[in-house]
């Protein structure tokens, strides 16, 4: 059987733990819409999303990620966006912590598949330096 090469969904040698805004999103294994059902879209009610408790779970580990900044779960797959600020000095005998985009996924995956009993996602990030954030105006639609 040939299998199709996926690309990279990472840019080679990037930090991600440069200061930035990360747009991330988080696909369900497969597609399945397990994180809630689209409800509402007629003339009295917007449609939206109402979480499934797999949705609920979700978003509980979502609000814990350090520097989130806005977030849209969908039925079966969530968008993130997170902004890393610069690091700070360490003192004299300790350096300030280092956070990683990856190493907030990995802690977030963790705690999802832990409480859930089964992996659950798969990982695409797009990088965005503050500056090109900037330049397109990010929150022109709030």
């Amino acid at each position: 059987m040939d299998l199709r090469k996926r690309k990279p969904n990472r840019l080679r040698g990037y930090d991600y733990s440069r200061e930035g805004t990360y747009f991330i999103t988080l696909c369900v294994k497969e597609r399945y819409a397990l994180l809630g059902t689209v409800v509402g879209g007629d003339a009295h009610i917007a449609p939206h999303v109402q979480l499934s408790a797999v949705g609920k779970v979700t978003e509980k580990y979502i609000r814990r990620i350090p520097g989130i900044d806005r977030y849209v779960i969908m039925p079966n797959h969530v968008h993130l966006t997170i902004i890393l600020p610069p690091p700070e000095g360490g003192t004299m005998w300790a350096s300030s912590p280092t956070y990683s985009i990856p190493q907030f996924i990995k802690s977030f995956k963790t705690l999802v598949t832990k409480e859930l009993g089964y992996s659950l996602f798969r990982v695409l990030i797009t990088t965005a330096s503050c500056a090109v954030q900037r330049n397109i105006m990010p929150y022109a639609l709030t």
